[in-house]
C-alpha cells in the first residue's frame, strides 16, 4: 500500500512515470523525429539520444561529405540506419562518429536494442510464455544472459580432475601457452593454484579452454592489440571443476560457467591507458553479435562464450594449434 502511494505521487510530480501521459508523450516525440530522419530505428533511437546529438552522428559519419539539406534526405541518400552508424564506427574507422556515440555516457547507443528487446519480451508473453519463463530463469541465475547463450542443461560441467585430464587428452580443453608477447595475454602467475594438494589435481589442469573459448580469446587480443597497438592482457580464471573454490561474484554451490570451460576472467588492469578502452569496444562488438556476453566485477571481467564463437577457431587454429 505505501509503494502504491509512492508510485501514485510519484506519477503526480513526473508524467514520465504515468502510463497514458508517457505514451501520449512518446507518441508526439516519435511524430516530430520519424520526418526529421525518416526512418522508425534511427526516430527511437533519437528519443534517448536527443534529435540534435543523432544529427551530430550522422553528419560525422557521412563527413567529409557534405550532408544533404535534411538530415532525412542525407538518410535515404546513403541508406542509413541506426545499427550502420554504430557498428560501422570504431576507434580506427569513422573515429568521430564512434567518440560521439561513445562520449554520451549515457545507454544512447544501446537504447534502439533495449526498446526492440522489450518488444520481444511483449511477444513471448502474449505467444510463448512458457519460453519467456524459461529465458527469466537463466537470466535469473546469471548476472549477464550468459546461460542463455549457453544453457546449464546443454553444457555439461567437468565434474572432476578425471574429467578434465580426459578432455584434454580428447582435445576437448585446450591448455592455455603463456606467451604474452606472441599472444597478447598472459597467465595470472597463481592460476589454478587452489588445486594444490587437492587429490588428483593439479593447477595445470585449470589453465585451459574450450577451443572456442581460446578462440575468443586470441581475437580479443589480436583485436586489443590492433585498436590500441597493444593488448597487455591477464588471464585469471580458466576452466575449473565443481569442487573448486568458486570464483569472484559466484555463490558457493552454484553452477557455474567456468566449470564448462567456456568461461574465462580477465583482471581489470591493463598495461597502458588505451588498452582498457580498446577492451570495452572490443567486448561491446563482440556482445552484439553474441558471441559473448560478460559481467564487470570489481577486479575483473567475467567473459562467458556462446555458440557463435566457433567462427573464430580459424584464431585458435593459427595461433595455438591442437597438440596431435
Amino acid at each position: 500500500r505505501r509503494a502504491a502511494g509512492f508510485a501514485r505521487r510519484r506519477r503526480d510530480v513526473d508524467e514520465r512515470y504515468d502510463p497514458t501521459e508517457a505514451l501520449d508523450g512518446a507518441a508526439r516525440y516519435l511524430g516530430i523525429a520519424q520526418p526529421r530522419f525518416g526512418r522508425e530505428d534511427l526516430a527511437v533511437a533519437s528519443y534517448h539520444m536527443g534529435i540534435g546529438n543523432l544529427k551530430d552522428v550522422i553528419d560525422a559519419y557521412v563527413a567529409p561529405s557534405r550532408p544533404a539539406r535534411t538530415t532525412s534526405a542525407t538518410v535515404e541518400e546513403r541508406d542509413l540506419s541506426f545499427s550502420q552508424l554504430l557498428f560501422d564506427s570504431s576507434p580506427l574507422e569513422n573515429r568521430r562518429t564512434y567518440r560521439l556515440l561513445a562520449g554520451f555516457g549515457d545507454d544512447s547507443r544501446s537504447y534502439l536494442f533495449r526498446v526492440e528487446a522489450a518488444r520481444e519480451i511483449m511477444e513471448l508473453h502474449r505467444d510463448d510464455p512458457e519460453e519467456l519463463v524459461r529465458l527469466e530463469r537463466l537470466h535469473a541465475q546469471w548476472p549477464s544472459g550468459e546461460l542463455v547463450l549457453r544453457p546449464p542443461e546443454e553444457s555439461e560441467p567437468f565434474a572432476d580432475p578425471g574429467a578434465l585430464r580426459d578432455a584434454y587428452d580428447a582435445g576437448d580443453l585446450i591448455s592455455l601457452p603463456n606467451e604474452p608477447k606472441r599472444l597478447g595475454y598472459a597467465l595470472e602467475p597463481g592460476l589454478g593454484r587452489f588445486a594444490a594438494g587437492s587429490e588428483g589435481s593439479h593447477p595445470s589442469l585449470y589453465r585451459g579452454l574450450r577451443p572456442e573459448a581460446v578462440a575468443t580469446l586470441l581475437f580479443i587480443t589480436k583485436e586489443v592489440r590492433r585498436v590500441a597497438g597493444h593488448a597487455d592482457l591477464r588471464v585469471t580464471d580458466a576452466v575449473r571443476d565443481p569442487a573448486a573454490p568458486a570464483g569472484a561474484g559466484e555463490p558457493p554451490g552454484a553452477f557455474s560457467p567456468h566449470a564448462t570451460g567456456y568461461a574465462f576472467d580477465i583482471a581489470r588492469e591493463y598495461g597502458g591507458p588505451r588498452v582498457g578502452p580498446a577492451f570495452a569496444y572490443v567486448l561491446e562488438r563482440l556482445r552484439a553479435l553474441r558471441v559473448i556476453d560478460y559481467v564487470v566485477e570489481r577486479d575483473e571481467i567475467h567473459i562467458g562464450v556462446g555458440p557463435d564463437a566457433e567462427r573464430l577457431l580459424p584464431v585458435q587454429e593459427a595461433l595455438v594449434p591442437e597438440p596431435e
